[in-house]
């Protein structure tokens, strides 16, 4: 199922600098419905092994990651679709698997 505009979701992808100086999800899943529980550890573990998407994310509020840049994380936010772009307002985000792509 689509995510309707404003629904509370959820994507896993590589959090990368994006070239306007915000921040993106790049080989991101599609954004999926979620609630506003906890991600437990096993859900963690779940999310880890999750196949690398084809989607680009621009991430809305994102400001100074840290250390979690280059690597492999969950979203969660409120989704912002436009007629080219996908966006989350992100409300959490967490590290599920350390370097992109390893």
């Amino acid at each position: 199922a689509k995510a309707p505009p404003g629904a509370l979701v959820q994507a896993v992808g590589c959090l990368r600098e994006s070239p306007g100086k915000g921040w993106m999800l790049t080989e991101s899943t599609d954004p999926q419905i979620t609630t506003r529980d906890p991600l437990s550890a096993a859900d963690k573990q779940a999310l880890s092994t999750v196949a690398q998407g084809t989607q680009t994310v621009d991430l809305i509020g994102v400001y100074a990651p840290g250390e979690l840049a280059q690597n492999t994380v969950v979203v969660k936010g409120l989704f912002v679709k436009t007629a080219t772009r996908i966006r989350i307002n992100v409300t959490s985000m967490e590290l599920v698997h350390l370097q992109c792509g390893k």
